[in-house]
């Protein structure tokens, strides 16, 4: 015969008394309630499906690096006030040196502007024209574009858009060659990378509705 505390052991409840087992029962019923409300929410994804001028796209919102945006936020304040010190200077001595200097400031000062406007309201835009892939990087009107030729792509699948596993998403939408994103697809001796600021499961479903836009050789395994 099992004792009430043998039961409580073995989870075998059929050996406690009665008012003991309504106890048990209400006690159980807590901890599943408890458990099963403690699912993780799915996330939505972040890329807008829209159509512009009768063409579907695809629309990737930067992902942000707030330390990005604080370094050159405190950076800019800086090199602004230089850059019109050495200004103010020049228009009271004027200085072949600080001339040269200042177009370096200017250069630093547009990179750095671009770089904080990009974070904020930059994207990538993905959509197919005709049968071919345009990706373009950029703000508002002013993007980079890469235009490929759709009988061209081959192997066009999901991928890891952070293989190194970093803490902090240091490859950003890179208008010149990106090196990593979840969009890849092979186009002739290259390898190429797009949606550098989705997840590697957005880029499937982004594979997904490329599908039949493309040439059906576009995303053959074979």
């Amino acid at each position: 015969m099992r004792r009430p505390w043998q039961a409580e052991l073995t989870g075998d409840l059929s050996a406690l008394p009665e008012w003991q087992l309504s106890i048990a029962d209400t006690g159980f019923g807590c901890q599943k309630s408890a458990v099963g409300s403690r699912y993780i929410e799915p996330q939505s994804s972040r890329f807008i499906q829209e159509s512009i001028d009768g063409v579907e796209q695809v629309r990737i919102p930067m992902r942000r690096n707030w330390f990005i945006l604080l370094f050159f936020g405190f950076w800019i304040c800086g090199w602004t006030i230089g850059g019109i010190a050495a200004i103010y200077q020049i228009s009271q001595n004027f200085d072949w040196f600080l001339m040269f200097w200042l177009g370096g400031w200017a250069l630093g000062w547009v990179f750095a502007a671009a770089t904080i406007c990009s974070q904020i309201a930059g994207s990538e835009i993905i959509r197919v024209v005709g049968r071919d892939l345009e990706t373009s990087v950029g703000i508002g009107g002013l993007r980079w574009r890469r235009l490929y030729r759709g009988d061209h792509i081959r192997n066009l699948r999901g991928n890891d858009p952070n293989p190194m596993g970093w803490p902090f998403r240091i490859q950003q939408a890179n208008p010149f060659r990106p090196r990593a994103g979840a969009l890849k697809f092979d186009y002739g001796s290259q390898t190429i990378f797009a949606a550098s600021s989705a997840e590697e499961a957005e880029g499937r479903m982004i594979v997904d509705w490329l599908k039949p836009k493309l040439p059906r050789t576009a995303t053959d395994e074979d």
